[in-house]
């Protein structure tokens, strides 16, 4: 609708983007520099696992408490 609005919502996204990537970068390189570099894979993939895992169950339980309620 107003073209400003949208303007401010596309920085707003892009400037919360690359905080995150600068910090994940920062982060693997400083597990990289002390050789650890497989500790941070492994703590990386088991938080998105974990996310989209808990994610599911919580998703899940409200679909089956909408559908009781409903």
């Amino acid at each position: 609708r107003n073209p400003l609005l949208w303007m401010i919502g596309i920085v707003a996204v892009l400037l919360v983007v690359v905080v995150v990537v600068s910090r994940l970068v920062t982060d693997f390189w400083w597990f990289d520099s002390v050789r650890f570099e497989t500790v941070f894979t492994t703590r990386l993939v088991t938080q998105v696992l974990l996310f989209f895992g808990f994610g599911l169950v919580m998703g899940g339980a409200l679909f089956a408490s909408l559908d009781i309620a409903y």
